[in-house]
């Protein structure tokens, strides 16, 4: 999305996260994609969250087109508090269907042009000690 939202806080509840997950509607947010501020929020939710290790999995469907925060200007920062970043690139390059919202009968889709960063991505996750896949 064009903006981060902390949809559930750091818990083990599963059922929770996924009832979150399920409850997830195209449109909610900002249409675009902003990696830099989906990193940054992450990682300050994690910095001092208990535990040995802190990971984020930034999965993104395009490239960078959101957002006041460059992404590997964010990953230094996730690196930097012991935060670190496996990326995934999805979905397929090129004109792709995208619901853009609710309609009478269902999720709307759009036609879009869809580009996967991954030179972007590569780098995040070896900023950070992650992996791109």
């Amino acid at each position: 999305s064009g903006e981060a939202l902390t949809q559930v806080p750091l818990t083990t509840d599963y059922p929770v996260v996924i009832a979150s997950i399920e409850n997830l509607q195209p449109g909610q947010l900002e249409d675009g994609t902003a990696i830099g501020t989906a990193i940054t929020t992450s990682a300050n939710r994690l910095r001092n969250a208990p535990g040995r290790s802190r990971v984020v999995v930034l999965l993104t469907d395009g490239e960078n087109n959101r957002g006041a925060i460059d992404p590997r200007t964010a990953a230094q920062a996730a690196a930097a508090v012991g935060v670190k970043v496996y990326t995934i690139g999805v979905g397929s390059e090129g004109m792709a269907p995208v619901p853009v919202g609710r309609g009478l009968f269902g999720l709307r889709y759009e036609n879009r042009m869809v580009r996967i960063d991954e030179p972007l991505l590569t780098d995040i996750a070896r900023t950070t000690g992650g992996r791109y896949f």
